[in-house]
């Protein structure tokens, strides 16, 4: 299987060499050449396998030529130990549950899997890799977890001052030893940015991958469980489901697309936004117009220039004329307060407020008589404040969390620039390595 960049298509990279890279170095993002297609009369054959099972039978097609299957199946097991649950809401929706990893956000799939096929290809190589991570809120804890003293590897965080819950900071700054966590006086558009330029303009001094969901790595195991979760729905209730799904940097939202792509059962999908509505105003007016992130309480997905927006218009440059399969609905905040408040109400369950944005989009777009799938990204007891205002109720921790509660934080506030930012990995490369 090869890939190719976004920007020059001419050039092709194995699937392991685009993993190490994490982005291309003409700045583009990297796509696979063409997708294994599944079909109705070899879905039976998938049925009843177990979770990790499922992943190396839709997953080893883009590896087969690089790596055994033995060992492919093997990192697969090792990313895919943790549940997923899709939660029947009433007779025609589906909450997918995508917190019951590490760190009780549906990053966790993603990340393990990225360090678990950087450890196995690096094999006995003792060279120290550096691994830049921006994050708004979850992918920071979900990375530093799976890599969290893997020897061979750096990990450096980026998340903007004061743009963080509490519970979220707290995972991003229990770590220490090979996780280096800078606090920016920056927007998340503005860590990301910054990734990028490490990446492709410093190549040459560190040995710099990236964990975004600019990485491929961390899309195609993200496409396991909206196809696992299609294919189970289809066999139960013989129905194509829609997908909505909260999106900001649209790394989650892309791999349902691809899951769709490869053949499983899945209709419309739906991009559920926040009030950052540069993909909303895409689709209304056909004119991508990135500018800085906005604030908002589902901070996740405070994202102002969307990094695969590249991938998604590479693959279908005229996304918004096919309003069959894609169509998006940005929410405010007080929609979000009100959503969470309602789905307490209705159904009992407390959401978070990325959950609560496809709750909303279900609802503007009207889409109550059709069979949905809603993507749940988060525990809410990571965003408790947000929720136990919303609902009135305390909001019950979950294992995940409970476990960092009284750890200390280590963290290094610094402004956004640069070379300052060089000067602290610098840093802490030379006391990893004493």
């Amino acid at each position: 299987m090869k890939v190719f960049s976004t920007r020059e298509k001419n050039n092709f990279y194995t699937m392991s060499e685009a993993i190490n890279l994490g982005i291309a170095p003409d700045g583009g993002l990297f796509l696979p050449k063409s997708f294994p297609k599944f079909k109705e009369d070899s879905f039976k054959n998938l049925y009843d396998l177990s979770l990790d099972e499922f992943a190396f039978n839709v997953l080893y097609p883009f590896f087969s030529d690089e790596i055994q299957p033995n060992d492919f199946a093997t990192i697969c097991a090792k990313t895919f130990d943790f549940p997923l649950h899709f939660k029947n809401l009433s007779e025609k929706l589906y909450l997918l549950e995508l917190f019951h990893g590490p760190t009780a956000a549906f990053k966790d799939f993603g990340a393990k899997f990225l360090a678990n096929f950087l450890e196995f290809s690096r094999g006995s190589d003792q060279s120290l890799k550096t691994i830049i991570v921006a994050t708004s809120g979850d992918t920071g804890g979900a990375v530093a977890s799976a890599f969290f003293e893997k020897k061979g590897f750096n990990i450096v965080i980026l998340f903007p001052k004061g743009l963080v819950s509490e519970r979220q900071k707290s995972q991003l700054t229990c770590w220490g030893g090979n996780i280096l966590s800078l606090e920016v006086e920056a927007t998340f558009d503005d860590c990301q940015k910054m990734a990028k330029t490490l990446m492709t303009e410093h190549a040459s001094t560190f040995d710099f991958g990236s964990a975004n969901s600019i990485n491929i790595a961390r899309l195609l195991p993200q496409s396991i469980y909206h196809a696992y979760t299609a294919l189970h729905l289809y066999r139960i209730t013989g129905e194509i489901h829609n997908f909505i799904v909260p999106t900001g940097n649209l790394g989650n939202a892309l791999a349902c697309y691809w899951a769709r792509e490869m053949g499983f059962p899945i209709s419309g999908i739906v991009f559920a936004t926040n009030n950052n509505q540069t993909l909303s105003e895409y689709f209304e007016s056909h004119s991508y117009n990135p500018r800085p992130s906005v604030a908002t309480i589902a901070n996740a997905m405070d994202v102002g220039d969307p990094s695969n927006f590249e991938r998604l218009v590479s693959m279908n440059p005229k996304a918004f004329e096919n309003k069959n399969l894609f169509s998006v609905n940005a929410a405010s905040d007080q929609e979000i307060y009100d959503q969470i408040s309602s789905v307490f109400k209705e159904f009992g369950e407390m959401i978070c407020p990325h959950t609560a944005t496809a709750f909303i989009a279900r609802q503007k777009l009207k889409l109550e008589d059709q069979h949905v799938v809603l993507v749940g990204t988060a525990h809410p007891c990571k965003f408790d404040e947000i929720v136990m205002r919303a609902t009135d109720f305390q909001v019950p921790i979950c294992d995940a969390m409970r476990e960092i509660e009284n750890l200390p934080s280590y963290y290094e506030p610094i402004e956004n620039d640069l070379e300052k930012t060089l000067s602290a990995i610098k840093r802490h490369q030379l006391n990893q390595s004493n």
